[in-house]
């Protein structure tokens, strides 16, 4: 899978203003409740799939993931501020449109799991609330949005439709994780009031 990369803009101003700090916090506490959040999700949906994918050995293959940039724990020290931000941004952008169609696909292939419609519908408002706040906080540093195509739902097979929303569900997850590191390393570099 190909890691989607922005253009670094330069930076206006510093990291620390009172705006900028209260987002911060903001956005570090908004993704520790999506982390913990996503884990019920990701149960949850696999739970209403059926065979295979509620037992417990399954995983599909990583060729079938949807087009999401991969998290990279392995390169996270070796990234600025702002990458994180722009890589963030792009994840959670990205995220919120796969989650969408991951619900209105859901709605079709299980009506009656209103649990399920619950999960996605909340997980969705967050990770629009969080990319809100992840926005605001580029925007509080200079650094400009990147350009990125909305993703479109395929013409796929209701399994390839289920792996699709495996996929979205565990990206969701290891993308939270994350941004909840990149905004505690934010946080930790904030002045203590």
């Amino acid at each position: 899978m190909e890691v989607i990369r922005a253009k670094k803009a330069p930076i206006q101003c510093s990291l620390h203003n009172p705006d900028n700090d209260h987002v911060i916090r903001q956005t570090h506490n908004l993704s520790k409740l999506l982390l913990s959040h996503s884990q019920d999700l990701l149960k949850e949906y696999l739970k209403c799939q059926g065979d295979p994918f509620n037992q417990s050995d399954f995983r599909p293959s990583p060729s079938s993931r949807p087009d999401l940039p991969r998290p990279l724990p392995e390169m996270w020290h070796s990234l600025t501020d702002e990458e994180r931000l722009l890589d963030n941004f792009t994840a959670h952008f990205l995220l919120s449109h796969h989650l969408r169609h991951t619900q209105e696909e859901q709605k079709e292939l299980n009506p009656n799991a209103t649990v399920l419609h619950a999960l996605l519908e909340t997980s969705l408002n967050r990770t629009c609330h969080l990319l809100a706040n992840i926005r605001a906080v580029m925007d509080n540093m200079g650094v400009a949005p990147p350009e990125i195509d909305t993703p479109l739902p395929g013409n796929v097979t209701i399994f390839e439709q289920k792996v699709k929303g495996y996929w979205v569900c565990e990206g969701s997850r290891d993308w939270l994780e994350r941004t909840e590191r990149d905004f505690a390393s934010l946080v930790d570099k904030l002045p203590n009031f």
